[in-house]
């Protein structure tokens, strides 16, 4: 990771956490599950296969984020989810290698609980060599698709509620 990337996402993250809290938890919510309320999302931060991807295309698909070019490799190499639930707690959860997409997708949906709220904001960023906005994309539409299925939000999904990020 160089010096610039790291800058880039210290500052995403500070702007996408401010230090004051508008919403004090009230005791109600302690009883309750605890629920997503902000979620800050860094893709491809501690490893970018992008970087060593030697067919450069304009573009990518959503079949190329799992299976790119000849040697079939993923295209998303770390996923890093930071987030602020309903008791005001800050946690971090890093997933990494092949499989990092499915692996965060799969904890995201176990964290999300059916029929509760949508998260406040949701914001994703991309920290890789190429293909940056298109990544950014592709896991933003999954996420949305994942949240909005655990919600209970399936119909609206033509509804973005993902915030366009960095």
């Amino acid at each position: 990771m160089t010096l610039s990337t790291l800058q880039s996402f210290v500052t995403n993250l500070r702007q996408s956490f401010p230090s004051t809290i508008a919403k004090q938890p009230k005791n109600s919510d302690l009883l309750n599950q605890c629920e997503i309320r902000s979620l800050f999302i860094a893709i491809n931060l501690t490893t970018d296969p992008t970087s060593k991807v030697e067919e450069v295309l304009t573009g990518i698909s959503s079949r190329d984020l799992f299976s790119f070019g000849s040697l079939e490799q993923s295209l998303v190499g770390s996923i890093d989810f930071t987030y602020r639930n309903v008791w005001n707690e800050i946690r971090t959860l890093h997933f990494e290698g092949q499989n990092a997409i499915l692996l965060a997708l799969k904890v995201l949906s176990n964290k999300i609980y059916r029929g509760v709220n949508r998260p406040d904001s949701i914001q994703v960023y991309c920290y890789s060599e190429r293909y940056r906005q298109d990544l950014r994309q592709l896991v933003m539409g999954l996420v949305n698709r994942c949240v909005s299925i655990q919600v209970g939000d399936i119909n609206n999904l033509a509804k973005r509620h993902v915030t366009r990020s960095g």
